[in-house]
């Protein structure tokens, strides 16, 4: 008698993706990490499929109502059925995909709890998905329809190093406001391998999303406020507006707002392994040998005669107060602005990988500016070397 197919007579394809991670919590949610990585200079939403390829670190986010993504003919229950031909075209819209954010499904406060759990459990399912079939690094998204949901909505992510955030919809009232709040803080307090936040905002202002996530950065958590295609309306109305006339972009695309409210080696662990393999890495202060770059400093980047680091001597000398001599000085305070930092863009050249760097530069005198530094990693006889190439002002410091 031929063996039942019992995986598919019961519809539990979907082991075949927890199988491969651990379970955690209460609830058993798959385990998921992402480790930190370049920073996304563009969100492009699902429904998006023309701007996959806006930037080379356009991440895909799912922040549009459900239906967009979550339907009959949904991820979800492509996996969920092994639907191959589904599946196919999935992976064919996906095929040039290098980043995403995991999966929004919403969660409501005043439907069953055992609804919005299994909503997290759909985004975790889709998420391996994405990491084994497409292999596409895939960030964690924080979501909760209320506070009650705290306990349960970081299991399995607590290695970690990256998580995302939607704000679209959070911030209008003060008790979505204060629930953001108390879910960042959550979140910082508990997943003790954060480095980065990702956030998705369509706000012009910036700074305002900076002070919500105020106790994050206060912790030394990055935070990143990439553009995605509202927020770049949002800006562009604004500026119409204030010359005092109307705005017909014709952008909508019928996006929603998204209710918010250690283990041995596992495949997914090797997956991830595997995928982070040719990422940037964060740059590490301790390769950093004065005496590899040093050449570079008094001999151009600080004197002020140099036909062409001259201009550099001069922002230098006068912006940030390093003049010849100084040197050693500069070295320490280039290597203490970008330690930990993953580079803004690699470039790889005949004389190694370039690094660039936007970061704030503390000046002799204690003060910060904005600076672009660029370090370029070298491999000499098996030795790793991180050398000084050179350091530009901010447009804004010019």
């Amino acid at each position: 008698m031929k063996k039942k197919n019992l995986k598919k007579l019961l519809n539990l394809n979907f082991v075949d993706l927890t199988n491969k991670t651990y379970n955690c919590g209460k609830y058993d949610l798959p385990y998921v990490k992402c480790p930190n990585l370049v920073n996304p200079t563009y969100l492009a939403l699902y429904s998006e499929t023309c701007n996959y390829q806006k930037t080379d670190r356009t991440f895909i986010c799912f922040y549009q109502y459900d239906i967009k993504f979550d339907n009959i003919k949904g991820i979800f229950e492509a996996i969920y059925h092994n639907d191959e031909k589904l599946l196919s075209k999935y992976k064919e819209r996906f095929k040039n995909v290098r980043y995403a954010i995991a999966p929004d499904y919403s969660e409501v406060g005043d439907i069953p709890r055992i609804e919005n759990i299994y909503r997290l459990f759909k985004s975790r399912i889709v998420s391996l998905w994405l990491w084994f079939e497409c292999n596409i690094i895939v960030v964690p998204n924080v979501t909760y329809a209320n506070d009650n949901y705290f306990d349960v909505m970081l299991d399995g992510m607590q290695d970690t190093e990256v998580v995302a955030f939607s704000v679209k919809g959070s911030i209008k009232e003060q008790p979505e406001r204060e629930l953001l709040l108390k879910a960042i803080k959550h979140t910082v307090d508990n997943l003790k391998m954060l480095k980065k936040i990702i956030i998705y905002s369509v706000s012009v202002d910036d700074e305002k999303i900076l002070k919500l996530f105020e106790y994050a950065s206060l912790k030394g958590i990055e935070i990143v406020i990439p553009n995605n295609i509202l927020k770049e309306r949002n800006i562009v109305n604004k500026e119409v507006k204030s010359n005092g006339k109307t705005s017909n972009s014709g952008l909508g695309i019928g996006v929603g707002s998204s209710p918010q409210g250690s283990i041995t080696q596992s495949e997914f662990d090797n997956k991830v392994n595997d995928l982070m393999s040719s990422e940037p890495k964060p740059f590490d202060s301790s390769n950093f040998d004065y005496t590899e770059s040093e050449p570079k400093y008094d001999g151009y980047l600080l004197d002020l005669n140099h036909k062409n680091g001259g201009s550099k001597a001069k922002f230098l000398k006068d912006v940030l107060g390093y003049e010849k001599g100084d040197g050693r000085k500069l070295h320490d305070a280039i290597g203490k602005a970008i330690d930990g930092k993953i580079p803004d863009s690699i470039e790889n050249t005949q004389y190694g990988i370039k690094h660039n760097y936007k970061v704030k530069l503390t000046a002799k005198d204690g003060s910060s500016h904005t600076a672009n530094v660029t370090i370029v990693v070298q491999n000499d006889n098996g030795k790793t070397t991180w050398r000084l190439i050179t350091i530009t002002p901010d447009k804004k410091n010019k």
